[in-house]
């Protein structure tokens, strides 16, 4: 760690130690990990209040948010500040209004976020990790009460929260970027989703070797399957036959208004 992380780590220790209270703390249990993916439009909510859940992003503008266990929301981006840079274009950031009003609306949620959001986010159930340099992740550098290298993405924040809290086994759901052929678009989004093509080498290599801290499985729709994870079909675990619905039927309209106006979503 080289001196100006090493200074900023010791301006945020107080914060990143209560974290620890985290470590090994669902040791051997088995959780699910909710993406944010277009397959979530057929799957029913209420049948994965077994275990507990972690979310991520925007899955708590899906209006059966409620039905799931959810007691952990990773959030690593600089989602909160009033202006953002979206693909490139510095916008006004009309997420942060969002995810705001539903982070008060589920005070029950441990959220973690970007250390770099603590000027402008704090609560009592709002929790910050940091890299510390260590951008690249790293499965020695999974600590987060210390340098958490696994901020890449909301997918690698969810994987390396889970081996921090010890789970032995996550079942992944709505990562639709796990599945054989893949599919795109995001559950908020207007449509079924396109059918892509393999598995993204990145998240190829990274499974491939997260797979040996943790049992790694995903849900995949009827008929497809996945090249890098074992896999079940939602019928088969459910016993329950998926149902799409389209976004204005889990997503309050006012919500993909709001949406509508970062102008990179097709939701309306």
């Amino acid at each position: 760690m080289d001196f100006k992380n090493r200074l900023l780590f010791g301006l945020a220790e107080t914060q990143l130690s209560k974290n620890k209270k985290f470590k090994n703390y669902h040791k051997g249990e088995s959780c699910y990990i909710f993406g944010n993916g277009v397959s979530l439009k057929s799957m029913n909510f209420k049948k994965f209040d077994d275990k507990i859940s972690m979310g991520c992003n925007s899955l708590f503008l899906h209006t059966d948010f409620h039905q799931l266990n959810c007691l952990y929301y990773q959030m690593p981006a600089t989602f909160f500040y009033k202006y953002r840079k979206f693909y490139g274009k510095l916008q006004r950031n009309y997420l942060a209004d969002l995810y705001q009003e539903k982070m008060r609306k589920y005070p029950e949620v441990n959220y973690f976020t970007s250390l770099s959001n603590f000027p402008v986010m704090r609560g009592r159930n709002i929790h910050y990790v940091h890299h510390f340099g260590k951008k690249e992740w790293n499965v020695n550098d999974c600590e987060m009460d210390g340098a958490f290298s696994f901020m890449m993405g909301a997918t690698y924040a969810m994987l390396g929260a889970a081996i921090y809290m010890g789970f032995a086994k996550a079942i992944l759901v709505g990562c639709d970027y796990t599945f054989s052929p893949t599919l795109g678009l995001h559950f908020f989004e207007k449509g079924r989703g396109s059918i892509g093509g393999e598995s993204p080498e990145a998240y190829r290599v990274l499974l491939n070797e997260l797979q040996k801290q943790m049992e790694i499985e995903t849900i995949v729709p009827a008929g497809m399957k996945s090249d890098v994870l074992n896999f079940i079909e939602y019928e088969k675990l459910t016993n329950t036959p998926e149902h799409y619905l389209e976004n204005t039927k889990i997503v309050d309209r006012k919500d993909l208004q709001l949406l509508s106006k970062l102008g990179f979503y097709e939701v309306l």
